[in-house]
């Protein structure tokens, strides 16, 4: 091969052996050439209320209305019935507190570790009901602790 783009005819039924012919373009020189040529030219415009705005001045006026829309929902949602669209555990803060509740539930409650709830169980200072394998403190007895505290 004598130049970058010519190649040697090596074909021996052809009479002119060695003679330099053009080199035939390979699928890699064909991608190549397309990238050089600009594939697609945009041209985008912002427009906020019908005028044209920088694209920082779009992002800010659509994360406004994302906030508004937002706000419209949720507010819309907080008005709605209790069972509607709601799931159970959300439904349970809408009804009757409960009789009762863990020893992680009270811990939290009485600002406590769990720990401490278990202390004052074993030394008969909270009392506490078994239900089933569970065991559950009533929520008067933690009324009355939070008010008068453990004696």
């Amino acid at each position: 091969m004598k130049g970058p783009n010519k190649s040697l005819n090596t074909n021996p039924d052809t009479a002119d052996v060695g003679k330099e012919c053009p080199a035939i373009q390979t699928p890699d020189d064909l991608t190549l050439a397309r990238l050089e040529e600009p594939m697609l030219n945009v041209d985008i415009k912002f427009l906020v209320s019908g005028q044209e705005v920088s694209l920082d001045s779009f992002a800010a006026a659509l994360v406004a209305e994302i906030r508004s829309a937002v706000r419209e929902e949720i507010s819309r949602a907080s008005n709605q019935p209790v069972g509607k669209d709601i799931g159970p555990a959300q439904q349970h803060d809408h009804k009757t507190p409960p009789l009762a509740v863990s020893k992680r539930e009270a811990a939290r409650l009485l600002g406590v570790c769990q720990r401490t709830v278990d202390n004052y169980i074993a030394l008969k200072a909270i009392r506490c009901v078994r239900v089933g394998k569970r065991v559950v403190i009533p929520m008067k007895r933690l009324h009355e602790i939070a008010s008068k505290g453990i004696s």
